[in-house]
């Protein structure tokens, strides 16, 4: 797992360094090696079904179910959480129409294997997209605030000037007064 953190920091500085094509690269690259390839291409016809098909799983679930799930213990997936949520920066510069797919795999593994810190931001992502492309303000609005319980969870208080710049600059200012 120590190559993995390199090609984390790599990332990163690709990223910081305004080379956010090369650090999208590496993002595939590392992702397969993690077993968890996705592919560049955005095919706008899965996008959609996609968000539907996370939207019903997490239907499923609530606050409480989902505050329950146990930790990720697999080291491989907490590492692909790891990265989807650092290119999550890139994605709205070289492909917008990625972020659904990064949200909706961070959804998925956060169900399915456990929850991590970074999960608060795949759960913001996925809250993004329900109101850019579902236009469903009020479930995005309700999931928004879910994120920051995962983040008290996790005791990730490093993590919460992001996550509340986030959470301010999309979805929260519709529902609440400034």
């Amino acid at each position: 797992m120590d190559q993995v953190k390199c090609h984390h920091i790599t990332m990163q500085t690709l990223a910081s360094t305004g080379n956010f094509q090369k650090a999208f690269d590496k993002f595939f690259e590392v992702m397969k090696q993690l077993g968890e390839e996705l592919s560049p291409n955005v095919d706008p016809s899965i996008i959609f079904p996609a968000m539907y098909a996370t939207k019903n799983d997490l239907s499923k679930y609530s606050t409480k179910d989902l505050m329950n799930i146990p930790k990720m213990t697999d080291k491989r997936k907490q590492w692909a959480m790891t990265f989807m949520d650092s290119i999550i920066p890139c994605v709205f510069v070289i492909s917008p129409l990625f972020l659904p797919t990064i949200a909706n795999r961070m959804m998925s593994l956060s169900i399915r294997c456990g929850l991590t810190k970074e999960s608060s931001f795949g759960l913001y992502a996925y809250c993004y997209c329900l109101g850019c492309m579902l236009q469903d303000i009020d479930e995005g609005y309700h999931w928004i605030k879910v994120t920051r319980l995962m983040l008290e969870r996790f005791n990730a208080t490093e993590l919460c000037p992001k996550l509340k710049l986030v959470q301010y600059s999309f979805l929260i200012y519709m529902k609440e007064p400034l």
